[in-house]
């Protein structure tokens, strides 16, 4: 459930502070307040998250709502042409459980059409992604980071891994670099580009064979578990979607 959302640049909204959400919600104002852009804003998001991303896209008209055009609804009152929004929610599936995952910050802007084509203006292409998840530590007033990363135009600008996560992968390709992404499920990173110390990967499954060799074959099997597991992939394309539609 959303637990908070700021929303810029959307009609005649253009929040200083997020807004506070919850399971009951009363919106008040007078007239032209910014009351049914609200409410339009959260029906646009529930339609484009009911489609996963798939094309990196945001669904202006889809099964919630219609609202035309992405001129339609840019606010008139801002120099800037791209619409930001970020929102923080606690999701309860039980795929996010195993892995402790207790809450997902993401802030997305979309924009800048630079095109007549109808696609773009009916469905206008993500410009930048920045997603953050937090796993507990003895409760929820003691989140840390698990993951963030952010992607603008389909390249991804910067990746982090925290805690174990670091580990796990630093014995499967030591001194590893992220460089980049080879393929995206809709704005989600599903192929991950590294580079490794190669012969500091060799070195460290040689020395222990001509050590122990029953101890070598121990802790490869421990790599190919690692590697099995595909951690990165299973959390982009599974993890961060089925967290956000509940």
């Amino acid at each position: 459930m959303i637990n908070n959302i700021s929303i810029h640049n959307f009609k005649s909204l253009n929040t200083s502070d997020p807004i506070e959400m919850g399971s009951c919600l009363f919106l008040c104002g007078p007239n032209s307040s910014g009351k049914s852009s609200f409410i339009q804003a959260i029906l646009m998001i529930a339609q484009t998250f009911s489609r996963n991303y798939k094309d990196g896209r945001v669904v202006l008209n889809g099964g919630f709502i219609k609202l035309g055009v992405f001129e339609n609804i840019l606010s008139y009152s801002t120099d800037s042409n791209e619409i930001l929004i970020s929102f923080e929610l606690f999701p309860e599936n039980e795929f996010l459980k195993k892995y402790g995952i207790q809450k997902i910050y993401l802030e997305f802007s979309f924009g800048a059409i630079d095109s007549d084509v109808d696609k773009r203006q009916y469905n206008p292409e993500l410009n930048r992604v920045k997603v953050i998840a937090f796993s507990n530590n003895g409760g929820l007033a003691n989140l840390n980071h698990k993951l963030s990363f952010e992607v603008e135009k389909s390249s991804l600008i910067r990746l982090d891994l925290y805690g174990e996560d670091i580990a796990d992968l630093e014995k499967v390709y030591p001194g590893y670099v992220f460089t980049g992404v080879s393929k995206f499920d809709g704005f989600i990173p599903t192929k991950i580009q590294l580079n490794y110390q190669v012969s500091k990967k060799i070195s460290q499954d040689l020395i222990p064979l001509m050590i122990n060799e029953e101890k070598f074959l121990f802790k490869k099997n421990i790599f190919k578990d690692v590697e099995k597991k595909s951690y990165l992939i299973s959390l982009f394309r599974k993890c961060l979607p089925l967290g956000l539609l509940n």
